[in-house]
């Protein structure tokens, strides 16, 4: 966080209990004193300079001020992470849950065994939340495929019916110029619709491959904290496999069009978005 933040919190500052902050109550009174004595502005002004640089460079307000600022982020991320949830079937929700706790896991045997320090739990934690949430991206993704197929399916008989139809329509040399070129423009729409259709039944096999991919690279990244005794191994380790998925979350931006929109879904988790117990 700039000092320009830290600034603008120590303006507003209050200790617990009071409904006013001092800074304030500071500043009315050198606006009203001025109205007496202009001089009084001048050194008000001093001494709000000094107080704003004072506080804002003090080490301990600062990690108050980052404390908060993360607290905030992470209940904010919270909250959507429960709306997000709660769009996921039961099936899909449990299947998070579970991954989700799998990471814990891994932070919780380092910390259950004492090798690793906080700034490599910190790190580690920072990257099995992400991974875990690109898990919640895809299932997300997974399940608008999911119904883009399931109202295809119900129509790609008929689609290949109509296609089938104009095309015997086509062979007939005697139709007019004009319903040619309408006929074959229907035609062109259908094929389209067929191709896309085609398409969002491998983009579905590309999701569940993906997915498989994450629980094994988890399932790894346990048995390695398990067997490791090098934390900062551990620790590169989850960066090459987030560095790894890093297409995927591309792949998901670019499929927004196709499949909705997935802005909230876009966004990273806070650095310590997965707590432990």
């Amino acid at each position: 966080m700039g000092m320009l933040n830290y600034i603008k919190a120590a303006f507003g500052a209050r200790p617990r209990g009071m409904f006013v902050a001092p800074n304030w109550v500071f500043l009315g009174g050198v606006a009203l004193g001025g109205l007496l004595n202009p001089g009084i502005w001048l050194l008000g002004a001093g001494l709000e300079l000094l107080y704003l640089l004072g506080l804002a460079s003090n080490r301990r307000f600062q990690r108050y001020v980052d404390g908060r600022q993360m607290l905030s982020a992470q209940q904010q991320w919270q909250q959507k992470r429960s709306s997000l949830l709660a769009q996921l079937t039961s099936d899909d929700r449990d299947e998070y849950l579970l991954l989700e706790q799998r990471c814990r896991s891994i932070i919780e045997q380092q910390r259950k065994t004492g090798g690793a320090g906080e700034a490599d739990l910190a790190a580690q934690q920072e990257g099995l939340a992400r991974m875990a949430w690109i898990y919640m991206r895809m299932l997300l993704t997974r399940e608008a495929i999911r119904r883009v197929l399931k109202e295809a399916g119900a129509e790609r008989s008929e689609l290949d019916s109509r296609i089938n139809r104009i095309q015997r329509q086509l062979k007939d040399e005697q139709i007019g110029v004009e319903l040619r070129r309408s006929l074959e423009g229907q035609l062109e729409i259908l094929q389209k619709r067929v191709e896309n259709q085609q398409a969002a039944r491998e983009n579905l096999d590309f999701i569940e491959s993906e997915l498989s991919r994450i629980r094994e690279q988890v399932e790894l990244i346990k048995e390695q904290a398990v067997l490791s005794s090098d934390p900062s191994m551990l620790s590169t380790r989850i960066d090459e496999v987030g560095a790894s998925l890093s297409g995927t979350t591309q792949w998901m931006r670019d499929k927004q069009a196709v499949f909705g929109r997935l802005d909230a879904l876009m966004d990273e988790p806070p650095g310590a978005a997965m707590q432990t117990e």
